[in-house]
């Protein structure tokens, strides 16, 4: 079933290393297909590993502006025979989508606390160790609590990050935002319509994602590696 299947799943494999030819066990990501409804209207079709569909639901609405906060949503629904989640808004919150808007927060912090951001992240990577299929996005909080998701898709670990945090009520505008891939403009969008000041990665960022952060307030680091980071935009966030 879509809410009760496993992460992951083992597969006999035939590995090859030079001359030595072996079966042996491999553990495999699962992915699933399910498509989301606002009321009536189909929102999103997407392929993401199964679990956290809740999160995913309400990290999407927010992130791409239906939504200001999970209390919008007055129900979401998961039918699990047709991969479908429905969503139902409280009247009072159903609005035009928003478009992202400047991250209006004094909240910085040091280089030292983004790579140290990363480095928490990164060790929660089990499945990634496991399978290598899958990516990482961690929402690190002021208050050092973090909430961090693997899937197979890149944006669905994203969401399904954010969703997690406004779910458990956390405050974004004081958080940094960890990604284990390169940062399109979408992505920069996606953290300014939740307020989300500080986005690194641990590859690169667009060219267009770059201008996007200068112009939404959000401090942009690329290629966080160890100690190591590149600061593309306002960096007065992370002290320089």
């Amino acid at each position: 079933m879509l809410g009760a299947m496993k992460a992951t799943r083992e597969a006999a494999v035939i590995k090859v290393e030079g001359l030595e030819i072996r079966q042996v066990s491999d553990e495999l990501v699962h992915e699933r297909r399910i498509v989301v409804r606002l009321g009536e209207r189909e929102i999103l079709a997407t392929v993401c590993t199964p679990g956290d569909l809740h999160a995913l639901v309400i990290g999407h609405l927010a992130s791409e502006g239906w939504i200001r906060s999970a209390c919008d949503v007055a129900s979401v629904s998961v039918d699990e025979d047709l991969s479908a989640v429905s969503v139902l808004l409280h009247e009072d919150a159903v609005a035009p989508r928003r478009e992202p808007s400047l991250v209006e927060t004094a909240f910085a912090v040091s280089v030292c606390d983004v790579s140290d951001a990363s480095k928490i992240a990164e060790a929660h990577g089990r499945m990634f160790r496991a399978t290598g299929g899958t990516h990482l996005a961690a929402v690190c909080l002021a208050d050092l609590s973090h909430v961090i998701v693997e899937d197979i898709s890149r944006t669905c670990a994203l969401e399904k990050a954010l969703g997690g945090a406004l779910l458990a009520g956390a405050d974004l505008r004081r958080s940094i935002l960890f990604l284990t891939s390169r940062v399109p403009l979408l992505f920069v969008q996606k953290a300014a319509r939740v307020g989300i000041p500080i986005l690194a990665a641990v590859s690169a960022p667009t060219y267009e994602a770059v201008e996007e952060a200068e112009r939404l307030g959000i401090c942009l680091c690329g290629f966080v590696r160890g100690d190591r980071l590149n600061v593309y935009s306002r960096p007065s966030r992370v002290g320089l």
